[in-house]
């Protein structure tokens, strides 16, 4: 199962604008899911997957007048579609997991799985690490390049550098008429 995670193709669902879900990259080819249930529950696991959803959740946004049991029921065959359509071969125990599934969540698979909301935290997240590192460096004192002495003496007449502007009073006394 591990070599079947590590070899299978990544997806990426698209949660700003239309949902859609892309294999191999942002650009690869669509997935077409037609089923409204199956692309609400896509578009909620998108939606929450920083914090995966608890089924129970799911069941209250999904199926909101349904009894437990025929909710549960509805909800685990709409992960089973789901998966199909992710993956149309799809066998436990055989396919890679795109959705794992334990007793309490339905979560998609970070290695599998990437979501464009996702993408947009993490980026931001290293924006404002970058940011505060460059205060950081900010608020350090830089030091001051040495001052270069032109040939032909250390400074010219004046007291000034050569090579090195005359301070402004100097100037304009100069030409005062």
């Amino acid at each position: 199962q591990r070599l079947v995670q590590i070899q299978a193709g990544r997806l990426y669902l698209r949660t700003f604008g239309r949902l859609t879900v892309h294999r191999g990259g942002w650009t690869g080819p669509e997935i077409q899911i037609d089923k409204k249930r199956v692309r609400a529950l896509l578009g909620l696991l998108g939606a929450r997957a920083g914090e995966p959803p608890t089924r129970d959740s799911l069941v209250d946004d999904l199926w909101p007048e349904a009894d437990g049991d025929s909710a549960i029921n509805s909800l685990n065959q709409t992960v089973f579609q789901l998966r199909r359509y992710l993956d149309a071969g799809y066998r436990a125990a055989e396919s890679p997991e795109y959705l794992v599934s334990p007793p309490e969540q339905v979560p998609f698979s970070p290695a599998l799985f990437h979501i464009d909301l996702n993408e947009i935290r993490r980026l931001g997240t290293t924006i404002a690490q970058a940011e505060r590192a460059d205060r950081g460096r900010r608020a350090l004192p830089r030091p001051r390049p040495p001052l270069r002495r032109p040939v032909g003496g250390p400074t010219a007449p004046g007291g000034v550098p050569q090579g090195h502007r005359r301070p402004l009073p100097t100037l304009l006394a100069r030409h005062r008429p």
